[in-house]
Order: C-alpha cells, then sequence, then structure tokens
C-alpha cells in the first residue's frame, strides 16, 4: 500500500506525533520519515521512470534488469541461471523488507510470495536493499502499545550511544598503546646513545690503562673497579668422545685431551682475572651441558656415537678434571658459583656428576654447587638476567620462534627476578657453532663447544674449534669484556 504525503500530514495533525501516525497508517515510521521529507523507495523510483516513458529493459544493476512487467535475475548461482518475479510483487517486497522491527522478515516475505527462502535471500541481495540495524523483533512491536514503543525506542538509542562511546574507547586505546611503544622504542634509543657516550668517556679518563701481562688474549683491565664480577661458561666438553682429525675438520679429541683441556682452562680464567687491577670477589661458572658424550654408547634420544667405553674410567677422570679445574680458580675473598644444566647427551649420568661435584665441595663456603633440576636455570647480576639453556631444539637466534623460546625460558626459569631484570641475556649452545643476536634489551648468545667436532659436526659442515671465552661484568651485570680461549692452539 503507498501512502502519500498528505495522508501521513493528516494523520499526524489526527494523532499528535509522527510515530503515532505511522502506526495509524500502517506503514514503518521511518517511512513515513523519508516521505515528509520527499523521498522515493527504489522501488517507487524505478516505477516514476516507467511511467515517465524509461525504456522498460532499462537495466537495474548489471545482475538486474527490468524488462516488461518482470525483474529479471542473472547469477551462475540461481536455478537455469535466471530468476524471474513480477515486477508489483518485487515493488511490494521493496516496501516490506527494508524497515528495522516493524518491516516484514525475510522469512514472512518468502511465505507471502511463495519463493524460497534462499533464493530470496539472494535477490535482495543482488538487488541490495538492506534492513537498519534491528533494535527490537517484529513480533515484539506488532503485540507493543505506544508506552512500550517509546520504551524500545530509549533502548535502542541507548545501546548506540553504548557502541559509540565503545568504539572511542577503543580508538582511544589503540593510539595509547602506539605511544607507549613509540615511548619504549625513544627509550631504548637514549640509553644506547648514553651508553655509547659513557664508552667513549671511558676511553678519554683511561687512555692510559695499566699494562697487562704479555698475552693476545688478556684485556688491559682498563675502567674496571676496584672489585669485580666475571662469567666463565663452559659448554659442550663431551667428555668420552672419539675425533680423529683425518675424518672431522677439528683435531684428535679423547679423554686425556678432555681432562687437558678442563686443566687449562681452570689456569686461563685464573691468569685472566689477575691480570686485572682490582679483585675478582664474584665468579660465576656455568655448565651448559652435554657434560658427556654418552655413557651406555647413544644418546637420551638414542643416536650410535664414536666413544670411549670404559665407562668408569670416562667419568671418574673427568670428575678429577672439573674438581682440579674449580681449585685452579678459587682466590681469598672470592665467591664461585657454579651452575649446571643438563643437556641431550649424557641422561641422568650428568646429573649424577653435578649432585657428586656439590658433595665435593660441601662445607667451602667459598665455592657453591648449583646443580638444576629443569633443563634451564637463571641468575640476576645487578640489572642483568642470565638464562642458561643447553639449547636443544632451539634453531637459528635471529628466527621468531628462539626470541620466543628465550623470553618463554627466562619468564619461568628467572621468576621475580626476570620483572627486576633491565637487560637479559640468553646463553644457549648444543649446535658447535658460534653465534650472537641483539633484539632491544634481550641478547641471545650460542656458545662454542669445548671438544673437537666430531662426526655429526662434520656432516653438519660445522668447523668451529674448541673454544671457550670468559666474560667481565660490570655493575650492571652486562658482559663489557671477553676473551677466548682457543684450546687446539
Amino acid at each position: 500500500m503507498s501512502v502519500t504525503r498528505e495522508e501521513i500530514l493528516r494523520a499526524v495533525e489526527e494523532h499528535g506525533s509522527l510515530r503515532q501516525a505511522a502506526t495509524a497508517l500502517g506503514i514503518a515510521y521511518s517511512t513515513a520519515n523519508d516521505r515528509l521529507r520527499g523521498k522515493r523507495s527504489r522501488a517507487e523510483y524505478i516505477e516514476a521512470r516507467r511511467s515517465e516513458g524509461v525504456d522498460r529493459k532499462d537495466e537495474v544493476s548489471e545482475k538486474v534488469q527490468l524488462s516488461g512487467n518482470y525483474y529479471v535475475f542473472s547469477a551462475p548461482s540461481l536455478p537455469g541461471g535466471n530468476y524471474v518475479v513480477e515486477a508489483h510483487t518485487w515493488k511490494r517486497i521493496c516496501e516490506q523488507y527494508p524497515h528495522s522491527g516493524a518491516g516484514a522478515t525475510r522469512g514472512q516475505l518468502s511465505i507471502e510470495h511463495d519463493i524460497p527462502r534462499p533464493i530470496l535471500e539472494k535477490l535482495i541481495r543482488m538487488y541490495g536493499i538492506y534492513k537498519h540495524d534491528p533494535d527490537s523483533t517484529h513480533e515484539r512491536l506488532q503485540d507493543a502499545d505506544s508506552g512500550e514503543l517509546d520504551l524500545m525506542v530509549d533502548e535502542s538509542l541507548e545501546r548506540k550511544k553504548h557502541r559509540y562511546l565503545t568504539q572511542l574507547d577503543q580508538r582511544e586505546t589503540s593510539n595509547l598503546r602506539r605511544e607507549v611503544v613509540e615511548l619504549r622504542e625513544e627509550k631504548w634509543r637514549r640509553e644506547n646513545t648514553l651508553s655509547d657516550l659513557k664508552e667513549q668517556v671511558g676511553e678519554i679518563v683511561f687512555k692510559d690503562p695499566p699494562e697487562a701481562p704479555e698475552s693476545d688474549s688478556k684485556p688491559s683491565g682498563a675502567g674496571v673497579m676496584e672489585d669485580f664480577t666475571a662469567f666463565a661458561p663452559l659448554a659442550d666438553v663431551h667428555a668420552g668422545m672419539f675425533a680423529y682429525h683425518k675424518e672431522t675438520f677439528g683435531g684428535n679429541y679423547d679423554i686425556g685431551e678432555t681432562c687437558a683441556r678442563l686443566h687449562r682452562h681452570g689456569g686461563f680464567v685464573r691468569d685472566w682475572l689477575d691480570s686485572f687491577p682490582g679483585n675478582c670477589t664474584v665468579l660465576h661458572l656455568a655448565d651448559l651441558g652435554d657434560w658427556f658424550h654418552a655413557i651406555t654408547g647413544m644418546t637420551e634420544h638414542g643416536t650410535h656415537l664414536e666413544q670411549d667405553t670404559r665407562s668408569y674410567r670416562v667419568w671418574t677422570k673427568a670428575f678429577e678434571a672439573e674438581v682440579n679445574r674449580i681449585e685452579e680458580m678459587r682466590r681469598e675473598g672470592r665467591t664461585i658459583y657454579m651452575r649446571r644444566v643438563p643437556g641431550n647427551h649424557g641422561h641422568v649420568i650428568e646429573q649424577f656428576f653435578s649432585h657428586a661435584i656439590a658433595q665435593r665441595f660441601v662445607g667451602t663456603p667459598d665455592v657453591r654447587i648449583l646443580p638444576s633440576e629443569r633443563r634451564f636455570d637463571a641468575f640476576l647480576v645487578g640489572e642483568s638476567l642470565h638464562v642458561l639453556d643447553h639449547g636443544y631444539g632451539v634453531g637459528a637466534l635471529a628466527g621468531d620462534k628462539a626470541r620466543v623460546q628465550a623470553e618463554a625460558v627466562g619468564r619461568l626459569s628467572g621468576g621475580d627476578d626476570y620483572y627486576k631484570s633491565r637487560y637479559q641475556y640468553y646463553w644457549t649452545a648444543h649446535l658447535h657453532a658460534a653465534s650472537e643476536y641483539f633484539s632491544g634489551s634481550q641478547e641471545l648468545i650460542r656458545l662454542p663447544a669445548t671438544c673437537e667436532p666430531d662426526d655429526y659436526a662434520t656432516s653438519l659442515r660445522h668447523n668451529t674449534p674448541g673454544r671457550a671465552n670468559v666474560y667481565l661484568l660490570d655493575t650492571k651485570g652486562r658482559p663489557v669484556q671477553e676473551t677466548r680461549l682457543y684450546f687446539n692452539e
């Protein structure tokens, strides 16, 4: 039923409001409002063009054509590719459907005009008629009186206001997050700038550093405080491994060479620390796993290995060498903290070994052996958290996965210390190849192996010679100087 503008005006005078007039005339409030403002529906617009002599085959859209007294809808998803609807029927659908709430639903239109609902939904989308956001159901509006209608209008306005305010909050939150990220980046840039300036100032102040012993591997000790802290990690010792230099990229290696390298490492760390004018009061030692190559002839995952099968001899020789290494680094006024995490080669034997070392130094307060039951450990020095992880399953340090793994291990192993730290150093090993990666306050370091490359390392094209690094830490716990011990030189 088409209602004219004059009929709506008369109904408004009779009923007192446009909403009540629309209810009395049986049309939606939005339709009445559009008619008063001179707007026409899409169907009326097409009908007007027809009455003005427009071609009866006028195109409504690419997929909808008005041909004679019929609308022809064309789409591959329609039965036969086309669907025809009488013009007066489609005009009625266009009047009934678009309005919010009081307009007919698709189910009602499907029954009234005998058009299958799936097809009707496709036709409505193709033609381009849409409902407003429905605030109330059609059935509720039909049964409502004027008081309930006013209440539903208030509810609708309240919902729209809430939705608008929520959108504003979301935009504001998004802007705040962006500002926080920018501020953090700016803070990081400023800290790096300040750190560089401090280093430059330090170079000027200590331009005449004390002379060091004649060794390429020993630093000058420039700028070192009277008391300082050092960190000497050792990775992948692989005691009991056999390697023959003609078959691999490295040198010969057996239990005798292992013991010699441990002894040499203890003396090297001792001499390097003694070369500084100050005193190393705290020395952190770390074993990052795979201390033994294997005890049962294979790794814990079943990989068969070339090794010394005299397990008792391998174990006792390695034990004696480790005790002697720790003794070499002891000094009056120095506390040694030894942390050990298991690898993937030595099974539970590595944990037995760690506990045996701990029992050996019971009653010596300057040596504290701290074996880890987990595969990870962490300790805080100043503002820096140092995380220990053998690295089995950790790939390229520059990859997203490695960074996520490092952060997860740091949070779980460090506990409260993680949130106290400003810098995080993630020490790992396993691949027998040294590498580093920096990401903001996080630094990932893969340490070289103590042993020589074996057949497996050679198959991976790893040719890193046996090496150990020693680090000097500043008051914030950051590595500021490094020296390297090359075992095969």
